[in-house]
């Protein structure tokens, strides 16, 4: 069985090239209910091997 404590993640396992696909914002929220404040930014990346 797999752990998450046994992955390594560094420059190999990753890949070669890193590929920034997308950027979204990321809003607060206030007892479940969605804010018109933005909090952060969410980055989704994609490795090249």
């Amino acid at each position: 069985m797999l752990r998450i404590t046994d992955l390594k993640i560094d420059n190999k396992s990753l890949g070669d090239k890193f590929l920034l696909v997308d950027i979204s914002p990321a809003y607060e929220y206030k007892d479940g209910e969605r804010q018109d404040t933005v909090s952060g930014y969410k980055y989704n990346s994609s490795y090249e091997k």
